[in-house]
């Protein structure tokens, strides 16, 4: 289960990354809100009925939720962007200046 979680933790970082380059927040506050109401919902009941495993348990379907919601929207946010055009505005290619 340890495992899991890394990989949940780790796995939406870059679609967390361009939603806040690209100034939106929302979904990110969205995401962090829907894995703590199932964390919440969840971790008494599961930590009552398997103790300590019951917690880890809890908490990896929390970030599941959480990594789960956050790529989805990243897809969707990704898919709506005009294609051929960057979803995070950058330098341009033949701009060469360190600045």
């Amino acid at each position: 289960p340890f495992l899991l979680i890394g990989g949940a933790i780790l796995a939406p970082t870059g679609y967390a990354q361009t939603f806040l380059l690209s100034g939106r927040r929302w979904p990110i506050a969205l995401a962090n809100l829907g894995a703590g109401l199932c964390l919440a919902a969840a971790l008494a009941p599961a930590v009552a009925a398997w103790n300590i495993p019951g917690a880890v348990l809890a908490t990896a379907v929390a970030w599941l939720i959480r990594a789960l919601m956050l790529i989805g929207l990243g897809e969707i946010h990704g898919a709506r962007t005009p294609s051929g055009c960057a979803a995070v505005a950058g330098p341009s290619v033949g701009d060469r200046s360190p600045f």
